[in-house]
Parts: structure tokens; sequence; C-alpha cells
């Protein structure tokens, strides 16, 4: 990642007369600016800081924007390279998926939690991930290379594969963020809420009975004891950190350790487990605040994208971001997490404004 850099400074100084207002549209790209900006700036009044930790956060200032820009100028130049995207990142879910299974069978059979590789090697990122590629297989068929061919009974034998594991990482979060953000997808992609609800409402309550069912069935054992992990001692926690300082927050650079007791064994957590309140605790109600209209925008013209290019993946990857961050996640400011996926990717794109101009579907290779 790191040694990429040089080549995408390059990029952009070459691609330099992209840069123009008029390219971008300002209510998404201002509030990504602020944003990042608040994010950055509250490391000048973090507390305790120590040098390493200092550096770590510092060096969102580079690789921010120059890994995220030069993917906004690509999809400016061409809107193939964002379907191109979508289509590697589904790939790569299908192969993993028969990977891990191989390789993980014994831990299948046995009943323990699956986990992913290298980012995703946490069950409930594992399930983060393979659950956005469910639906991104489901709704987005038409805009990824390869699949818009495919006949049903071969795409529906892909898609058990991320399919399998989701259900297989136990995750409650990321199953119930899929299948929140897969009932609105769906309903936004109707020409109605009456034809919602008289043509599809068999079809995707029959489909969410299924899943549930075997999601459930997997689990069921590992669920009963599960409880709430901690969470609720972990977010009266972070409430009363808010309370010290409610307006700025405490700055990204503080680290700070919630202790929690789960059937009386001690554990200790680094981060308040919600995006939110991970907004209000380092960056006070002023970063929730831009956060919130920052995703509050996001939605707005994801949604506009959706109805106008029959594209739903920027509103899936927001809508699970949401919907996983009440519940988990430490922030969206995490360098190279797995939040990059269900925020800063599709806000990406959505700055420009050739996302919302003339519909260019997925063309054949």
């Amino acid at each position: 990642m790191y040694a990429a850099l040089p080549f995408f400074l390059y990029f952009l100084i070459k691609n330099k007369d992209q840069f123009s207002l008029k390219n971008f549209l300002l209510p998404v790209l201002g509030l990504l600016i602020a944003f990042f900006t608040i994010n950055f700036a509250s490391i000048f009044w973090s507390e305790d800081v120590r040098p390493e930790k200092l550096l770590q956060r510092s060096k969102m200032v580079l690789l921010f924007p120059l890994s995220l820009v030069p993917f906004m100028v690509l999809c400016r130049l061409n809107i193939q390279y964002w379907y191109a995207s979508l289509t590697a990142f589904v790939c790569a879910a299908i192969v993993t998926s028969v990977g891990l299974m191989l390789t993980h069978w014994e831990n299948i059979i046995d009943g323990i939690r699956l986990s992913g590789w290298g980012r995703g090697e946490n069950p409930v990122l594992c399930g983060l991930l393979y659950g956005l590629a469910c639906l991104i297989m489901i709704f987005c068929k038409d805009n990824l290379y390869f699949f818009k061919k495919l006949k049903p009974q071969y795409h529906l034998a892909l898609l058990s594969l991320p399919f399998a594991i989701l259900v297989f990482s136990k995750s409650r979060g990321p199953f119930a963020a899929c299948v929140v953000a897969g009932i609105a997808t769906a309903l936004l992609r109707s020409e109605s809420v009456r034809k919602f609800f008289t043509k599809r409402t068999l079809y995707i309550s029959s489909a969410i009975l299924l899943a549930v069912g075997a999601f459930v069935y997997n689990g069921y054992s590992y669920f009963e004891n599960r409880g709430t992990t901690g969470r609720s001692q972990i977010w009266e926690q972070a409430i009363d950190l808010i309370q010290d300082k409610p307006i700025l927050g405490h700055g990204i650079a503080t680290k700070f350790i919630y202790p929690v007791e789960i059937d009386g064994r001690a554990f200790k957590v680094g981060h308040p487990h919600s995006v939110y309140l991970s907004a209000l605790v380092h960056t006070g109600i002023t970063g929730f605040i831009i956060q919130m209209m920052a995703l509050l925008a996001g939605a707005y013209y994801s949604f506009l994208r959706l109805r106008s290019h029959k594209d739903a993946a920027p509103f899936i990857f927001l809508a699970v971001g949401a919907a996983m961050g009440l519940v988990d996640f430490g922030g969206y400011y995490t360098n190279l997490g797995t939040t990059w996926l269900v925020f800063w990717f599709p806000m990406t794109l959505l700055s420009i404004k050739y996302a919302l101009s003339t519909p260019q579907c997925v063309k054949e290779i």
C-alpha cells in the first residue's frame, strides 16, 4: 500500500486537469472534507498522546487523500473502474469462500465460528465482508462483469458460497445489518411502495425466512449464551466520557480501554463498539453532526444513483455500515480498516458529478 503512494501521487499530477469544482458534487465532497478535517484536527487536542500513536493517526493526512482521490479521479475518467472494483470484490469473496471452507472444514463441523483472512481475520469482519458480497450479487448482478449473462441456477450456486461463510461466521451484527439493508434496497428499487407490498412481499419474506432459518439453525447453541457481549457496559463508559468533553471530544489519538466483565471473566476492549458513540467520544457533538450530515448526504445521492443508474452498490455499502455501526466499529476514520468499504469507498464515488450523470451500465468484455 505504502509503496504505491508515489504512483498515486504521479497519477494525480498527470491528471490535475480533473480537479475542477464543476466535476464534483460539492455537498458530498464538502462534508467529506469537513469530516476528514475534524478528525485530523482532533489529534491536536488528544490526551496523553504517545509518539507512536500520534504518528499512527497523523498518517491519515497522507494516506486518506492519496488512496481515495486517485480512485475518485479514475471513476471520473471512466465509470467502468467502479464496476470493475465491484466485480473484483465479489470474485474475491467467491474464491476465498471456497478456500475458507476447504481449509476450515473441521471448524465448520465442530461448530467453531469461521474467520476470514487478512483484514477479515475476525468473525465479525468476516461476516461483514461476505454479507456485503451477497447483497452486491443479489442487487447488482447487471453491473458486474461476467455475471450479467449467468443463468439463474449458476448465479444462485455462486451466491450460496459467500452466504455460507456469513452463516458460519455466526456474526449477528453483520447478518442483521445485511437483512435491514437488503429490505431497504428492495423497497427503494420498487416502482412504488404499493407494488413492493403487493408483488414482492412473498418472495422477500420467503428469502428472509430461509436466510434467518439457516443462520439461527447453524448458530443457535452459540447465540443462546452470547448475550450482549459486554456492549451495555462499554456504552455506559463511553457515555461518561462523552459527558466529560461533549463539544469537541477527547481526540482520535486518545486511547481508551473499556474494561468489561462477562460470565465472571474480565476483558479489555479498545473502542466503544458503536461508530456513533465513537464519533461522540473522540470528536464530540461537532464531529458527530458532521458525520451524520455526511451519511445523510451519502444516503440521498446513493438513492438517486440507485434510481437513475440501477446501481444499488453505494446505497448497500452505506446502509450496511450505518446499521452495523450501531453496535460495532471503532470509527470511520480508522486507517485501512474494513470501514472504508462502508463509508469512504461509496462516498468517494458519490463525490463526483459523473456518478449521477447519464447512466452507463457495465460494458461486456
